[in-house]
């Protein structure tokens, strides 16, 4: 039988962990299909507080998450 020293098995444990996180998130760092960006069509800006954000439902009245401010159509800045 192998014996293992308790401190061995301890890091052991956590290089493997730590070798186990990073290469997660190299992996779906380096994935460019599995980015999360809109289009640049979505995207808007607040002509209040100049925030962007995106307008994925294309509304015609939409809500700015940064100050609450209702916005019509007409008051996008293009």
């Amino acid at each position: 039988m192998i014996k293992i020293e308790f401190g061995f098995a301890i890091a052991a444990f956590l290089i493997a962990s730590i070798f186990l996180v990073l290469g997660y998130w190299i992996f779906y760092t380096n994935n460019d299909e599995k980015q999360l960006t809109g289009n640049q069509g979505d995207l808007e800006q607040c002509p209040y507080c100049a925030s962007f954000y995106y307008n994925y439902q294309h509304a015609k009245i939409t809500t700015c998450p940064h100050c609450h401010s209702y916005i019509s159509q007409d008051d996008f800045l293009t």
